[in-house]
């Protein structure tokens, strides 16, 4: 698989088990209630940011991109408020 599919797929997983959460967890009650009333329409991003790790590995142009996603502290503050726990 190449890197292009490989990462989209990955993406896609991501966006889909945030969409799970929101969707069934209890601390997001209240923001699904106003997206169903249609009061507020909610879109979330995600930027990947991709970055070579320090380790020394195979020889130039060989090299598999290593995928990462972290999350920044203003992330995880965001996360917090809409009531999504990790």
């Amino acid at each position: 698989m190449d890197f292009d599919r490989e990462f989209e797929r990955y993406i896609r997983r991501l966006s889909s088990i945030l969409r799970k959460i929101i969707t069934h967890s209890k601390e997001s009650e209240e923001l699904r209630a106003l997206l169903e009333k249609g009061e507020f329409e909610m879109r979330l991003f995600l930027v990947p940011v991709l970055f070579r790790t320090g380790k020394k590995g195979p020889p130039k142009g060989k090299r598999k991109p290593s995928l990462r996603f972290e999350l920044t502290e203003q992330d995880r503050k965001f996360l917090r408020q809409v009531g999504i726990r990790f």
